[in-house]
């Protein structure tokens, strides 16, 4: 990844660094650590645990380059240790996975919503996979802490990044927004994780702040995309699908039955029918979030058809 120097640069360290290892992994659970001497380890500070508590036992067990926003006495004994000191050691982590997102070429697809984004993030991985370098945040990692870890694990040789982004509080996705999205998916609004917002539309605002930057949003036709549409440049591509009406992407459900769902689907002189192998509500709306981003890459229809028949389940 970088040098503990170039990460210092980075992380505007005032104090000097004699070391110079080079990073190749990031840490923040002192469990997860595999090749500790190549490891920088972020000591976060949360409500049930402390990172520092535990930069002594990852010393001992070959760790050598910390990020910390405390210097503990008990840290001397640590001789050819480097310790990288911030102010705030989650802000540290989010600032170089920023600086890691600027310095990368992967086209960075972005979603967000109350439910669904974890399937999406997979289903556009199973899609894209074999078209081109896909990446892809892993498990649920949409975080304050998850979003930067995913950030970091984009390697340079990556066309498209798929990162998930949750909040639970207002003021969370203006950090998030450092992702920078190209092209952002607006699964649903719901009552998940609701309970720090005074109502759904204060809730649908926050989440917005993702999309600000984007190229092209995506999202199922309403009043929720009506707003998204506000939010982001004149320039954005606002790729809406649904029913009813005059819409970029037009559906409509041919039939449900044991196979599935067949739709047809119209996107500007296109028209083809495709079949989605799950019945619900649900995997047909995230089914049609994946496949807008398809459409947006001018994949061939009948690619998509193809792919779209082999979806697989998501193990949750």
């Amino acid at each position: 990844m970088y040098t503990i120097r170039k990460i210092s640069e980075i992380l505007n360290c005032k104090a000097a660094i004699e070391c110079d290892f080079e990073m190749k992994e990031v840490s923040i659970d002192s469990r997860s650590v595999s090749r500790p001497e190549t490891t920088l380890f972020f000591a976060l500070q949360g409500a049930n645990h402390d990172g520092h508590d535990y930069v002594g036992q990852l010393y001992d067990r070959g760790v050598r380059c910390f990020v910390v926003s405390e210097r503990r006495p008990e840290f001397a004994r640590l001789g050819n240790a480097c310790f990288l000191e911030v102010g705030d050691t989650l802000e540290a982590l989010q600032h170089l996975a920023q600086y890691h997102r600027e310095h990368v070429r992967a086209e960075v697809v972005g979603i967000t919503g109350s439910n669904g984004k974890t399937v999406v993030k997979e289903w556009l991985y199973q899609l894209l996979a074999d078209e081109e370098k896909v990446y892809r945040s892993p498990r649920s990692y949409n975080s304050q802490v998850g979003v930067p870890l995913s950030l970091l694990g984009i390697e340079e040789n990556i066309q498209t990044a798929i990162i998930e982004a949750g909040i639970s509080k207002p003021g969370e996705m203006e950090r998030l927004q450092r992702i920078r999205p190209e092209i952002g998916i607006f699964t649903h609004l719901g009552d998940a994780h609701g309970e720090n917002f005074s109502s759904l539309q204060q809730k649908l605002e926050e989440k917005s702040v993702l999309f600000r930057d984007c190229q092209c949003v995506i999202g199922r036709a309403g009043e929720s995309m009506q707003y998204i549409a506000s939010v982001v440049g004149p320039d954005a591509v606002v790729l809406t699908w649904g029913e009813s009406g005059e819409l970029p992407v037009k559906i409509q459900v041919k039939g449900i039955g044991l196979e599935g769902r067949e739709v047809n689907v119209r996107y500007g002189q296109q028209d083809f029918d495709l079949l989605i192998p799950f019945a619900d509500e649900a995997s047909f709306e995230n089914s049609m979030n994946a496949l807008c981003v398809l459409l947006y890459k001018n994949i061939d229809p009948e690619l998509i058809a193809e792919r779209m028949r082999a979806l697989q389940p998501v193990a949750m």
